[in-house]
């Protein structure tokens, strides 16, 4: 394992899936991680506290949309590189981003989306993303401002979380539990979060070693991710069912909606009107994404960054079931 180039970093929001993963996965490379949150207090269901303590990780009080809490965080931490993700912010993060640069952070690795390469009306474009595509619009614009605030910086382009299904869509207030799917025989690159973690951890610690053919300029990198096969929603639910029935639980009673439908259950789960709207349209249209060339690299990206192939949707269901199914 290479010496780490930035030994020491901040990781931003990592009570979540993918950050607890690059805190966890950027320790295991030789960096000394803190770990930057808005409650300090906060449980977190990804990163046991033994792994906590075994990891020596620093909990420090900072927020992305406090830029004086940045700064308190890089300058406690004596942090080089950090990693964000979007939240909902006014400047679009640019606060934070300038306050990380002006206090020492040298380089930053964002998570992303793969769907800002053909939100555009312009394919790869990101400043001809609209903002009814909210969600590619948002980390396009997070994008922009490290690019135009001169930033180095990663953009970790991920794909569907493989979470998703479940944490998304699971239904478990009726006997049996439910989903409802929207266009569910489109395809999608179902991604273990943890992988999308670890490969981000890997660029944060070594940045260096890993220069994709999709630089935006010198000073940005950009890294597409997706999971190893392509399955439909049917597909994965499928996939769900034989894992629940060898748990011995029952299966999942799936139902094909409407895009009217689809909205009516996203405002019943308090999800605002532009989120669900966008979440809609990257359901809609997913064939774009994954033309043959470039998803055959994508899928190989998490075992060329992390030495280890990357987790099969079966594996990570398996896996995922205590969680989701008592």
């Amino acid at each position: 394992m290479p010496s780490p180039h930035f030994s020491n970093v901040l990781v931003f929001g990592a009570t979540g899936e993918v950050c607890s993963a690059v805190a966890l996965e950027a320790h295991a490379l030789g960096a000394r991680v803190s770990i930057a949150l808005r409650d300090t207090s906060k449980h977190n269901e990804w990163i046991s506290p033994e792994q906590e303590r075994a990891a020596d990780l620093q909990r420090v009080k900072a927020d992305l949309t406090d830029t004086e809490a940045v700064k308190r965080a890089v300058k406690e931490t004596g942090a080089q590189a950090a990693f964000i993700y979007a939240v909902h912010s006014g400047d679009m993060l640019r606060g934070a981003i300038t306050a990380l640069r002006d206090v020492g952070i040298q380089y930053i690795v964002f998570l992303s989306t793969s769907q800002v390469r053909t939100a555009g009306f312009i394919e790869g474009d990101i400043r001809s993303i609209s903002r009814d595509y909210f969600i590619p619009w948002q980390d396009a614009q997070i994008e922009i401002a490290l690019e135009e605030l001169n930033m180095p910086h990663t953009a970790i382009r991920a794909g569907f979380f493989a979470s998703n299904p479940l944490r998304l869509y699971l239904d478990q207030s009726s006997e049996p539990n439910s989903v409802d799917l929207l266009a569910p025989d489109m395809p999608h690159d179902p991604i273990d979060p943890a992988d999308i973690g670890r490969a981000a951890a890997a660029v944060l610690v070594n940045p260096r070693l890993y220069k994709s053919d999709h630089q935006g300029s010198p000073s940005k990198n950009i890294v597409y991710l997706s999971g190893p096969a392509l399955l439909s929603q049917t597909e994965q639910w499928e996939i769900i069912d034989l894992e629940l029935m060898a748990a011995g639980k029952c299966k999942v009673e799936v139902n094909h909606i409407t895009v009217e439908q689809y909205l009516e259950n996203m405002a019943k789960r308090h999800v605002p009107d532009m989120i669900a709207k966008s979440l809609a349209k990257s359901m809609m249209e997913t064939r774009p994404l994954y033309t043959s060339e470039d998803y055959e690299q994508q899928r190989l990206n998490v075992e060329l960054l992390t030495g280890r192939k990357a987790v099969f949707f079966e594996n990570f269901v398996e896996r995922e079931i205590p969680r989701y199914f008592k």
